[in-house]
C-alpha cells in the first residue's frame, strides 16, 4: 500500500491543486491592482447636448487650483497628485515620489 487513500484520484487532485493555485494567483493580481488604482480620483467634466449627442469641453479645469489645461495635458498639483485631463473626466492619482 502507497500510504494514500485515493490513488486513483492522484491525477485529478493533481490538476485541481494546479487551478487552485492559478485562480488564487489570478487572485492576488486582481487586488494587487485595486488597491493600486483605488487611490486615484475622477472629476467628471459637464457635457452639453449638440444634436442628440453629449459634447465635452475640449480643456480641464484643475479641480485644486481652478487652473485650465488643454485635453491631453498632464500636471503635478501641491498636494503630490498627477492629473490628466481626459475627454470626460480630470484624473488625478497619488505621484510615487513626492517631497512636500
Amino acid at each position: 500500500m502507497s500510504g494514500r487513500f485515493f490513488p486513483q484520484h492522484e491525477e485529478q487532485l493533481a490538476k485541481l491543486e494546479s487551478r487552485m493555485k492559478v485562480l488564487l494567483s489570478l487572485l492576488a493580481l486582481s487586488l494587487s491592482l485595486a488597491l493600486c488604482n483605488g487611490a486615484c480620483s475622477t472629476h467628471p467634466k459637464e457635457s452639453e447636448m449638440k444634436n442628440g449627442k453629449p459634447v465635452f469641453p475640449k480643456g480641464c479645469v484643475d479641480p485644486y487650483n481652478e487652473k485650465n489645461h488643454k485635453l491631453g495635458d498632464s500636471w503635478n498639483t501641491m498636494n503630490c497628485l498627477k492629473c490628466e485631463c481626459k475627454r470626460k473626466e480630470v484624473e488625478c492619482c497619488p505621484r510615487r515620489k513626492c517631497k512636500n
